[in-house]
């Protein structure tokens, strides 16, 4: 490997940690699991990321894109955090309920790409639904990243926190802008890291009792068979293959611009690996995997579309992600400072999708076609915590996500502009 081949597998592998290790540690938090049952859980999780990053380069739509926690996923098991308990009684089979629902979402997944419907989806992502999709998730992670970097929680901020987060996303763009720019991700990581420890805000490191984690089956026990949860799982599947799609659209752009010539992901292959990995997910009680968005602003961040490095990082998380040591050094990273890291990634995130919705767009449809998404999803979002609570669960997971609910409004104008054509 080339001097640059190593400092881009370095980048890919802190930009999987800074990505894949913030959900689980919230999921975790949210579910008031013990030290050891976190530690567990983060193993599992990163370990089941990683295979099925590996699995979709080689196998799947063959692109250099990263799979982590998708962020569907993330508010379903935050949603039922909440309501779970009430509806199955306890944390614990609320999280046995969720591990079915994936399963059921992998079928689903599956079912959907060998029938065909996957693929006649594809010609609905317009440029303009791509981009309220990139800018509607930019909007959703930037208000992730102003809580849980500055930590702001319902007692106030903390200032100390703020400002260092402040301090260290201003260093992160300084090097992006340096002859440093390769190793920004690396330097970005140590500093802070060292700053967060040295100012008191660092997490303690938890032993691991054993050296070696191996991924357990049923961790939360036998999943709950509530066939209730079909319609919220086919809503879930379906936005999770629109994810998959998107993705795929937007990194064929890059990677084709970057490369001088035209590359096509395998949909069809995609969309069967991503219901299997659903389905594994499932099993192992993580979140499922997803195509993630930020990959688009890595690339063009690292100018690196190359698929080896991006192998051998994923390679190099899956064996680490079984070492126990390993895995109790990552668990006390502060997540503020992967929220510090990511910053720079959404910066750029949001300027691809600008662009993809300004791209040959009719100004006499642009108020429906880009205008009224990004109004009704900005605005969902905006709405209080809970205000969806009392809705039948299928439409409280849709309507409390303003990137589902600004996808689905998307998807539909851009239907409904081509009928009016």
């Amino acid at each position: 490997m080339t001097k640059s081949s190593v400092t881009t597998t370095i980048q890919w592998f802190i930009f999987i940690l800074a990505t894949n290790i913030v959900p689980p540690l919230s999921i975790a938090a949210l579910f008031e699991l013990s030290p050891g049952e976190t530690m567990t859980f983060i193993s599992r999780s990163l370990f089941v990321f990683a295979l099925f990053s590996i699995i979709q380069t080689l196998l799947g739509h063959r692109l250099p894109i990263l799979e982590g926690p998708a962020g569907i996923w993330w508010g379903v098991f935050t949603l039922y955090a909440s309501i779970g308990p009430a509806l199955y009684g306890s944390g614990q089979e609320t999280l046995q309920a969720l591990g079915f629902m994936l399963f059921l979402s992998g079928v689903l997944g599956v079912v959907m790409t060998v029938t065909g419907l996957l693929r006649r989806m594809l010609s609905l992502f317009t440029p303009q639904v791509l981009g309220v999709y990139m800018i509607l998730l930019v909007l959703q992670l930037s208000g992730a990243v102003i809580k849980g970097g500055f930590g702001v929680t319902e007692d106030g901020i903390n200032t100390i926190q703020a400002v260092a987060t402040a301090g260290l996303v201003l260093f992160a763009l300084t090097l992006e802008r340096s002859r440093f720019k390769q190793y920004g991700l690396v330097m970005t990581l140590i500093v802070g890291f060292w700053l967060f420890n040295m100012l008191g805000l660092g997490n303690p490191i938890v032993r691991s009792e054993s050296f070696f984690l191996v991924p357990e089956l049923f961790p939360f026990g036998m999943w709950v068979w509530d066939w209730n949860l079909l319609p919220t799982a086919f809503v879930i599947t379906l936005l999770l293959m629109t994810n998959v799609l998107a993705n795929i659209k937007l990194i064929e752009r890059i990677v084709s611009s970057r490369e001088k010539r035209q590359i096509e992901g395998n949909v069809p292959a995609s969309g069967v690996v991503s219901g299997i990995s659903q389905m594994v997910a499932g099993l192992f009680g993580t979140p499922g995997p997803v195509a993630i968005s930020g990959t688009a602003g890595f690339l063009s961040s690292t100018e690196s579309v190359h698929r080896t490095p991006h192998l051998i990082a994923h390679a190099l998380m899956m064996v680490l992600a079984l070492v126990g040591p390993f895995v109790s050094l990552i668990a006390s990273i502060p997540a503020a400072v992967g929220y510090a890291i990511v910053t720079p990634l959404i910066a750029t995130m949001i300027i691809i999708g600008i662009n993809e919705a300004a791209f040959e767009l009719n100004q006499k449809t642009a108020s429906l076609t880009v205008g009224l998404p990004l109004v009704i999803g900005a605005g969902a979002m905006l709405l209080p915590p809970g205000a969806m609570n009392d809705l039948p669960p299928l439409l409280a997971t849709v309507f409390s996500n303003g990137l589902v609910l600004g996808t689905i409004v998307a998807l539909t104008t851009a239907i409904l502009s081509r009928i009016k054509d």
